[in-house]
């Protein structure tokens, strides 16, 4: 399992200064979830990515950028290898 979207996660939390239980209180998401998603043990639900994008306040390409991490890692391994490649500013954008 990819670890794109769990690692840009952290990163917004990191700098947001939440903890996962404030995060997942204010987005109405289950802690242990939201655990199982940070560690890659767990995809992403899709439908949850637009309000997390807006609970970080994400606009313009930032927003995109996260959103499409999440879709990515739902992708098979190939096509997100091709996608990193190709696009790095994706990975790096969340570091």
């Amino acid at each position: 399992m990819s670890l794109l979207f769990p690692q840009a996660l952290a990163a917004l939390l990191e700098k947001s200064g939440e903890s996962q239980r404030e995060f997942s209180l204010a987005v109405k998401f289950k802690q242990p979830s939201l655990a199982h998603i940070l560690r890659g043990r767990r995809k992403v639900p899709l439908r949850q990515v637009e309000k997390w994008a807006d609970h970080f306040r994400l606009r313009g390409e930032r927003r995109d950028r996260f959103i499409m991490l999440a879709h990515l890692d739902h992708s098979v391994s190939l096509i997100r290898a091709f996608v990193v490649q190709e696009h790095p500013e994706l990975v790096n954008e969340f570091k």
